[in-house]
């Protein structure tokens, strides 16, 4: 199509404003219904503690959660990064999405498909927007270890040692984003030109099924590599391991920095080469497994139990918590399975009332917005 300044503007900014209206509908709904109804839905004193508490986190920061900012605000504490919780629980994940899609995504899209709209790059587009992405990733990479050592982040508070000004930061968790977005590009171009089906084609003539097979054995180990060595960071001689403190802790502050500095490069390179032999047509037993329609549903549901999944067990436990909890295997794995059906049954229930219903009337709009004179 014929690029034009007006076009691009109106394009860009339709951009935006889907993402908003995809999104805002079931977030207001969540948000609204524990706000206003969920605290008349039971009495004890524990739940009136509970829900007073959360009522008054709504009133003041309502707004930070609905317009993507509540990674920002309120304002952690400087000396150790804890935040004031706002309305629903664990959406600074949103947020960040939400900043990285309007600040780094067009970015990255300019570059591959318009070459920045200059013409002296319109021949190297698609390797400009890589190297853009490759340097993008190099400053997130840079400002976790800047952050990590002036903020003395240590692996605390659910694994993270500085919520606010490390965990929650875009430019933190920038890589995985970048390199997703990267893949992506690379798929479309592999399906939908000429050019890049004849060198997927290519590719997967040239490619060895072995080398698929490895590249699929060093993602899981990355991402075991990642995950599982966390628990030799709480073995220490103490009966109790470091919670709120950075001492007798089973790591080394040098193993922290690098663990801190490289970790979300390492997830989003390892989810990467797990994924890109499944797009050359390799490993594909993964591909069914990944691609398979039993997903489908719950893919359908996923943004909606995402929402819930922590104000429902705070819902539940409140109203039925009458004793204090000892940790036992089998009731923590009951109660995780009881959380985690349920998230998906209540939000089966706001698929169906809000989130279907607002996503169509999203789709008549758009169309009839987009649709040409």
């Amino acid at each position: 199509r014929r690029v034009t300044l007006k076009g691009e503007v109106a394009f860009w900014a339709m951009y935006v404003v889907n993402r908003f209206l995809r999104l805002l509908p079931t977030f207001a709904a969540v948000l609204f219904f524990f706000w206003k109804v969920a605290p008349s839905l039971s009495s004890s004193p524990i739940w009136k503690l509970n829900w007073d508490q959360h009522s008054e986190d709504c009133a003041k920061y309502w707004w930070s959660d609905l317009f993507f900012m509540n990674n920002f605000i309120p304002v952690g504490n400087p000396a150790d990064g804890l935040a004031p919780t706002t309305c629903v629980g664990g959406t600074w994940y949103l947020a960040v999405d939400m900043q990285l899609y309007i600040f780094v995504a067009p970015v990255v899209l300019a570059a591959w498909h318009h070459g920045f709209y200059l013409k002296p790059l319109q021949g190297v587009r698609k390797s400009a927007s890589t190297a853009l992405s490759c340097a993008l990733i190099a400053v997130s990479v840079g400002l976790a270890a800047y952050t990590t050592v002036k903020r003395d982040v240590w692996l605390q508070y659910f694994g993270e040692g500085n919520f606010y000004y490390y965990y929650v930061k875009p430019w933190i968790r920038a890589p995985p984003y970048i390199l997703g977005l990267l893949l992506g590009l690379i798929f479309h171009d592999f399906t939908s030109e000429d050019k890049g089906q004849k060198r997927m084609a290519f590719l997967k003539r040239q490619l060895p099924s072995w080398v698929s097979v490895a590249l699929f054995g060093l993602s899981l180990s990355i991402l075991c590599l990642l995950v599982f060595p966390i628990s030799t960071y709480y073995d220490t001689d103490h009966e109790i391991p470091p919670i709120t403190t950075t001492h007798s802790a089973g790591w080394s502050r040098d193993s922290v920095i690098v663990y801190n500095t490289f970790k979300f490069f390492a997830w989003g390179l390892a989810l990467f080469i797990l994924v890109l032999p499944t797009c050359l047509g390799k490993l594909g037993l993964v591909t069914e497994l990944l691609g398979g329609h039993i997903w489908a549903p719950l893919a359908k549901l996923t943004y909606g139990a995402y929402l819930i999944h922590m104000l429902y067990p705070q819902a539940l436990l409140t109203s039925t918590d009458a004793t204090t909890f000892y940790y036992h295997t089998s009731h923590t794995l009951g109660m995780w399975l009881v959380f985690t059906v349920g998230s998906y049954f209540w939000a089966a229930i706001l698929w169906l009332v809000v989130e279907c219903p607002a996503g169509n009337l999203q789709k008549m709009v758009m169309t009839s917005i987009m649709r040409p004179p």
